[in-house]
């Protein structure tokens, strides 16, 4: 046994050196023992999954944020230029991202930012914030001056012998868009300055004294005129500081701790991302497609999708017999106010539906100027030379009393964001519309009058027609505000009109005048809402203008009183005021000599009606913008008055809405507006939340 053992290992040996080759070294193996199992022969091991190798090109794209892929996605940079998103970028290299974005837009090219691309003078320099701010302006330009353009020369000359009719163009170019700007604080030279565009004046931060006479405002853009790269008027900068991306109100051009350096280096990264909202820029000359107010179909169901009207929802039923008692809203202004006092354009963001919905409202009082939804100016042809003169625009007489599609799609998207957050809107018609011709601004006798309400009443249906497929959950109408001064049968017939299309839409009578009856809309069955500001027997106390005409003992400019006597009121305000006015009197006592509050509730509980507080809160005059940054009750009387009217109505069974988000007063602003409240800015927009509001009213609302 042992002999044969010993072959065998013998042999084994044998083999394994004729296996290593001649010459070869064997190597040492140590046997692996596998243990034996019952569930036979042992699978392979696979090997681990390796993850495929990325280009130079895909690594790239996947480290750039978000914006710079979406501008390589649109065609507007190179992702090569990409690699280092901090180098300088020269004005070859950023007038080509705007030309693309600007040939998006308007289908052709513009021969000013060409002029940028192909001229070595001016394409191998290095771009800086001065130059991009002016460059949107002076191209949207040729889109009515483009026959002017000879050279580059020519058209700088021509621009800067004409800029008060071009001035006046970029102000059409402004009533086309619905976009505003306020002043913009500049940084030239090292220096600090501040142009305020209502004075002729410019600034020097942050003293507020004047830096300079007419002459010398004169001189100081004559040195920004000395190269023909910076051939720019404050208009043109101005424009830059408009424009915006429709898809997000992301700013073209933004300020730096407020102010704007003209001459600080652009990045390849600061290019791309203006050209990004450049190309999200409204073209100002595209023409609205127009529509009839009869003509006039659903809403687009793009926007407004079956997901939305299908989804499950926690808001509460409504109807004219009832309003529901868990309504609790907060006003928002139309889209033209909230170009003026927020964004600079005419849009409503996610963002600021998502904060309202954070603050645990689940109502919004929504305005809706009809104005706003025909308007749309035209250059008078007799102006000079075929060129605009700002107070001879007209509107093109075919279109009157039409309705502007694109900004019908503008309102379809605000309802289908509050429809995604639960918010129930209440359109608020808060100016009558362009009836036979007149402006929103219609004279005593047409607004009072009742002979045109069958007008009025055609807009209301064409509003109704279009949403008569979203419920009441989601939707309702105030037929007027107070802001309209018309008498009952100014709007008697939108009633009828209305349930024609939509028989079972809530509508809401809001009676505020002593004009407006309740009675007469609750005869046809129509839900009543009051709206409480100020009352005459008590000094006004919810109304700073109304203080004013009431205490001013001799004659004084208005500003000046509110914003320094007007501060003897606010700092003495109390509540309950002088110890005996609350929220009990506060609805108990007329307005301007009309019904009161307990008399409107009353009406809608005799006729079966639902009944609302609509609006509340405290109000200062639109043209007082110091007195509205400056001026407001101290926290502890306004907030206890707030919660003594919101409890109160809670108390008797009715919902109510607060006036206003946007405002000093109110909840959001587009700056830090009351000196004494602490505000967080929402991301990166101009966009900022009064955080002492905002936790008020998350308490009342039961998110807190």
């Amino acid at each position: 046994m042992k002999r044969i053992t010993s072959t065998i290992l013998l042999l084994t040996m044998l083999l394994s050196l004729a296996a290593c080759g001649s010459g070869a070294v064997a190597e040492t193996t140590v046997p692996v023992t596998i243990p034996a199992t019952t569930e036979g022969p042992t699978e392979a091991a696979t090997e681990p999954a390796t993850e495929p190798t990325l280009s130079p090109e895909e690594a790239l794209y996947n480290s750039l944020p978000e914006r710079m892929r979406r501008a390589v996605d649109a065609g507007l940079v190179e992702l090569s230029q990409l690699e280092d998103l901090n180098r300088a970028v020269t004005v070859g290299e950023a007038a080509q991202m705007l030309q693309k974005a600007y040939v998006h837009r308007t289908g052709v090219e513009s021969k000013t930012l060409n002029d940028m691309i192909t001229r070595e003078e001016f394409s191998s320099r290095t771009a800086d914030r001065a130059w991009i701010s002016s460059m949107p302006g002076k191209a949207d330009l040729e889109m009515a001056y483009g026959k002017q353009y000879k050279d580059f020369e020519q058209w700088s000359q021509y621009l800067g012998k004409n800029w008060s009719t071009t001035g006046d163009l970029w102000a059409s170019f402004d009533n086309r868009l619905s976009i505003s700007s306020a002043p913009v604080p500049f940084h030239l030279d090292g220096h600090q300055y501040l142009y305020d565009a209502d004075s002729d004046s410019i600034y020097v931060d942050p003293f507020g004294e004047k830096l300079a006479s007419a002459v010398d405002y004169s001189e100081f853009w004559e040195a920004m005129q000395a190269d023909a790269l910076y051939a720019v008027s404050d208009d043109a900068i101005n424009y830059g500081f408009k424009v915006y991306d429709s898809t997000n109100g992301k700013k073209y051009i933004s300020l730096e701790d407020g102010y704007f350096n003209g001459l600080e280096t652009l990045t390849i990264e600061e290019a791309a991302e203006c050209a990004l909202v450049y190309y999200n820029f409204p073209n100002p000359m595209a023409y609205p497609t127009f529509v009839a107010p009869e003509e006039v179909g659903a809403y687009n169901p793009e926007i407004i999708t079956p997901d939305l009207l299908n989804k499950q929802t926690d808001l509460p039923a409504a109807s004219c017999e009832h309003l529901p008692s868990q309504w609790h809203g907060v006003v928002m202004d139309d889209m033209e106010l909230v170009a003026y006092n927020m964004h600079t354009d005419p849009e409503i963001y996610e963002y600021e539906i998502q904060k309202i919905k954070e603050a645990g409202f689940n109502f919004i009082g929504l305005n809706l100027d009809f104005s706003w939804l025909q308007d749309y100016w035209l250059f008078d042809s007799r102006g000079n030379g075929g060129n605009l003169a700002y107070n001879k625009m007209l509107t093109n007489k075919r279109d009157s009393g039409k309705l502007s599609l694109e900004r019908l799609e503008k309102l379809d998207q605000v309802i289908a964001l509050c429809m995604k957050y639960d918010i129930h809107v209440d359109l608020r018609a808060t100016a009558l519309g362009k009836l036979s011709g007149y402006s929103m601004d219609l004279p005593q006798r047409v607004r009072k009058g009742a002979k045109y309400a069958d007008e009025l009443a055609q807009l209301w249906q064409a509003i109704a027609r279009r949403y008569a497929d979203i419920p009441n959950e989601y939707l309702s109408f105030t037929l007027f505000t107070a802001d309209l001064d018309v008498q009952t049968g100014m709007v008697l017939p939108s009633v009828e009109a209305i349930r024609e299309v939509s028989p079972d839409r809530c509508i809401i009578a809001d009676i505020c005048f002593k004009a407006i009856k309740s009675k007469a809309f609750a005869e046809l069955g129509v839900a009543l809402s009051y709206r409480l500001y100020d009352h005459e027997k008590y000094g006004s106390i919810m109304n700073l203008t109304e203080y004013y005409k009431q205490n001013s003992t001799r004659k004084v400019n208005r500003l000046y009183f509110l914003t320094k006597r007007g501060e003897n009121m606010i700092e003495n305000f109390s509540w309950p005021y002088k110890g005996e006015l609350n929220a009990e009197m506060l609805f108990s006592q007329g307005r301007y000599g009309g019904e009161s509050l307990m008399e409107v509730m009353q009406t809608a509980q005799e006729y079966g009606v639902g009944f609302m507080l609509s609006d509340f809160g405290v109000t200062v005059d639109e043209k007082d913008n110091i007195a509205r940054s400056r001026l407001r009750y101290a926290e502890e009387p306004y907030f206890a008055m707030i919660r003594d009217i919101t409890s109160t109505m809670e108390r008797y069974g009715y919902g109510w809405c607060f006036a206003h988000w946007y405002h000093p007063y109110g909840i959001a602003f587009c700056m830090p507006a009351v000196r004494t409240s602490i505000y967080e800015q929402v991301e990166d927009y101009p966009y900022y939340i009064d955080q002492g509001m905002f936790s008020l009213f998350r308490t009342i609302n039961g998110v807190n």
